[in-house]
């Protein structure tokens, strides 16, 4: 049993606070209201939180929120989580190993706030935000706020998956006490894993830290925006893990407060396995990420698999 102020896991990486100086109020909200009651989870899997796209750019000092959807799912007095999850400037290199600062980055900022109204298309907080939050690459994560929370053997409460632009958070407050005897994760619900490289012809001699499809499995998702999906080779991106280059090289594993493993050698023994994310450096009281997704490999069998979440 433990007594918490709060619950926060984001995919790859809990924690549980003492104390929030993160808020978009003038004091704490502290072990929050227990307006929700108590939460007993005694089988299956539970999904507590909702979440939403914020859909215009947000400076220091705004209050409104405009959503992407949702909005009939929060109501006034909703605490939320105010994050941005991914677009991290500047330019990151391919194959980078140094660990990555992130104290003083947007990326990963969070705040809380309090819901003063709710829109068709909006929210309203009941006080200014503290950070700048861009659109399309933060959310809004509505946080409950129990008495106290047991979760029976067998029972776990789960993030949403990570869609690429929601999701991968697990937030609430508890007055009480909060008792697991199940699961509370964010486990595989982080930045997506890298599509596998099917090259039927089978040849050798990639070299490439962005080695073009299908010599170049697909890089991991990442807190770098916009590169997913269209980035190929052995080099990781960020904390994304490499993809694996010909011929039959297995993708990098990916990062998060540690660095991800490296992948094996090719079939001809080159050293072109995928390469793991890199490690970052930050602090859980204003700062969460996402675990990186791990590289897609590259084969010559159609059977081969896309890298982990």
């Amino acid at each position: 049993m433990i007594r918490p102020r709060s619950v926060l896991f984001s995919a790859c990486l809990g924690f549980i606070f003492s104390s929030f100086p993160a808020k978009a109020e003038s004091d704490s909200f502290g072990l929050g209201d227990g307006h929700r009651g108590p939460l007993n989870l005694s089988s299956g899997s539970a999904n507590i939180n909702v979440y939403t796209v914020i859909k215009a750019d947000r400076a220091p000092g705004d209050t409104v929120l405009p959503i992407s959807n949702n909005a009939i799912l929060f109501a006034t007095g909703d605490l939320v989580m105010v994050y941005q999850a991914t677009g991290y400037t500047p330019v990151v290199n391919s194959g980078d190993q140094g660990v990555l600062d992130l104290s003083s980055s947007p990326v990963g900022r969070w705040e809380f706030g309090r819901i003063a109204s709710v829109g068709s298309t909006s929210l309203t907080l009941t006080a200014p935000l503290i950070y700048a939050y861009p659109a399309n690459l933060s959310q809004v994560i509505q946080v409950p706020e129990y008495t106290s929370v047991t979760v029976a053997a067998g029972a776990s409460i789960n993030a949403k998956a990570w869609d690429g632009s929601s999701g991968g958070v697990v937030a609430f407050l508890a007055t009480g006490s909060v008792v697991n005897n199940g699961d509370i994760t964010a486990n595989n619900a982080g930045f997506r894993g890298g599509a596998f490289s099917n090259d039927p012809g089978g040849k050798f001699g990639c070299i490439g830290l962005d080695e073009p499809f299908p010599g170049g499995g697909q890089k991991g998702e990442s807190i770098v925006s916009g590169r997913y999906g269209t980035s190929t080779g052995y080099g990781n991106l960020a904390n994304g893990g490499g993809g694996g280059n010909c011929k039959q090289s297995s993708g990098g594993g990916g990062a998060n407060a540690g660095a991800g493993g490296f992948s094996a050698s090719s079939a001809d023994g080159a050293n072109v396995g995928g390469r793991g994310g890199q490690a970052s450096s930050l602090s859980p009281v204003d700062h969460l990420t996402l675990g990186g997704g791990g590289g897609g490999g590259q084969g010559v069998y159609s059977a081969g698999t896309s890298g982990g979440k």
